[in-house]
């Protein structure tokens, strides 16, 4: 068989070098939309108001809607986040590109199984070609985790605003916004929606305050067969598979402090 067959001519080598090159720059030169600053017109003195025989009363204000206010900033939070993270993710990927100098021969040498009939030119050819394709490879896989990130968003915007989601579960009236937040952090992208409001709900029944402290022991009829019970603090198998899921931290918490009930019974 011609050895020489299969081997790439120094004119094909020279293109893919030059446009893997054109192709990793571009995306190296690439960075995070910033936010032009907004030009501030000055503001024209305020005129004098004329004269009246009654003097004018002051408007009445109307109090400010803080929990419209929250609801607000969380939204606008869990856009900034996604886009400070993108931009983190994007601006490390440059950096560990930029890292890819040198490449071993032994590794070069499975892309180009050619290599010891090669010319020095082509040689150095292949090897920039090869340079940039993995520079190529780690930011393009920067820019598919951004684009996952804003998916994934869309994903729990969409299931928050359909209206089977209420009916499936009515806990969640009121919540939507709530768990929006809770459903954006990084750790909890890609697990499955039944298994996050359910983690959501009992996260929020957990650290919600009682509204009055009760009795710790249940009000029988004083009859013989009538039994005290307690109240449990400890969570359920499938809370705890849940916990488990989509905050391991607190999983290992309830474990050690043996606060998981053994049966479901």
């Amino acid at each position: 068989m011609d050895k020489g067959a299969d081997k790439p001519t120094q004119e094909e080598l020279e293109a893919n070098a030059l446009q893997a090159a054109k192709d990793a720059e571009a995306l190296a030169n690439e960075k995070p939309d910033e936010k032009p600053a907004e030009e501030v017109t000055p503001s024209k003195p305020p005129e004098e108001p004329a004269p009246s025989e009654e003097p004018e009363k002051p408007e009445e204000k109307p109090e400010p809607d803080y929990k419209k206010k929250s609801i607000e900033q969380a939204k606008e939070n869990i856009v900034l986040n996604a886009k400070n993270e993108k931009g983190e993710k994007l601006n490390k990927a440059v950096d560990e590109a930029a890292q890819i100098t040198e490449i071993p021969e032994e590794e070069i040498k499975i892309q180009y199984p050619e290599w010891d009939d090669m010319t020095e030119t082509e040689k150095r050819l292949a090897k920039e070609n090869y340079r940039n394709n993995k520079r190529f490879e780690i930011i393009h896989k920067a820019a598919l985790e951004g684009k996952n990130i804003e998916e994934w968003n869309k994903k729990v915007e969409s299931f928050v605003e359909d209206p089977q989601t209420l009916i499936n579960t009515p806990a969640l009236e009121g919540k939507q916004d709530d768990f929006k937040v809770f459903a954006s952090k990084p750790s909890r992208r890609g697990v499955d929606f039944q298994t996050l409001v359910s983690a959501f709900l009992f996260d929020t029944t957990s650290n919600a305050k009682p509204a009055n402290k009760g009795k710790m022991f249940e009000t029988g009829s004083g009859g013989p067969n009538d039994k005290v019970k307690l109240k449990s603090d400890k969570i359920t198998l499938e809370q705890a598979r849940v916990l488990r899921e989509t905050d391991y931290p607190k999983y290992k918490e309830y474990l050690k402090a043996g606060k998981i009930e053994t049966s479901d019974l």
